[in-house]
């Protein structure tokens, strides 16, 4: 049995490159080419423009109140008002019953 070789054998080819072959190519620049343009501001051209505020002008209005105007309404209570009402009791009216109708016979 003939031993078979261990790396092919390449005589009579050629050797493959380990990079591309780039002549008579014209060579892409990494960065764009900006000779020549006109440098893009970093921020807009503001000139000419009104200016716009980063707050409103509330000079001359009333200053808004923190908390709303509440004279002349009627107070709303956080309870209901209860003078005047007969207060619900909390175990039921068993005066006048008889015992023994409250046991089983």
């Amino acid at each position: 049995m003939s031993s078979a070789p261990l790396q092919p054998d390449l005589r009579g080819m050629s050797s493959a490159p380990l990079q591309p072959d780039l002549r008579g190519m014209s060579p892409v620049p990494l960065q764009p080419d900006l000779r020549g343009m006109s440098s893009a501001p970093l921020q807009p051209d503001l000139r000419g423009m009104s200016p716009v505020p980063l707050q409103p002008d509330l000079r001359g209005m009333s200053p808004a109140p923190l908390k709303p105007d509440l004279r002349g309404m009627s107070p709303v209570p956080l309870q209901p008002d209860l003078r005047g009402m007969s207060s619900a009791p909390l175990q039921p009216f068993l005066r006048g019953m008889s015992s023994a109708s409250l046991q089983p016979d």
